[in-house]
């Protein structure tokens, strides 16, 4: 079953991440393209805290998708300890990585092996 188009399949706080998410779907024959960066944070009267880019496909499978995004991420494991974990559907910073969200209970991608760590 194709994604419908066009649909978010990747987000970021890192704008170089998601550049070079969108470039390895690109390589790959995915039709991608990158969003405009999304504020993130109270617009009212405060300032707008983070900016969230989203990586967006159509035209392809979700496994597809799955399958290259898991081939890129293993490729590029080199994060950052000291920069906390954070929800990419609603931007919710997280104490651990988790199966899902706790404020809007979207599933997360969770890697067992860091599951059950904790971010100082």
């Amino acid at each position: 079953m194709s994604l419908p188009s066009p649909t978010v399949v990747y987000r970021t706080r890192n704008y170089q991440e998601a550049e070079s998410a969108a470039a390895c779907l690109l390589r790959a024959g995915i039709n991608t393209r990158l969003n405009s960066p999304k504020p993130i944070g109270h617009m009212v009267e405060g300032p707008v805290f983070d900016i969230l880019h989203e990586v967006l496909a159509a035209d392809c499978t979700e496994a597809e998708v799955e399958q290259l995004l898991s081939q890129w991420r293993s490729k590029n494991r080199s994060t950052d300890p000291n920069k906390p974990p954070f929800c990419y559907h609603c931007g919710e910073t997280l104490t651990s990585m988790i199966a899902f969200c706790p404020a809007c209970g979207n599933p997360l991608d969770c890697d067992p092996e860091t599951s059950s760590q904790t971010v100082p």
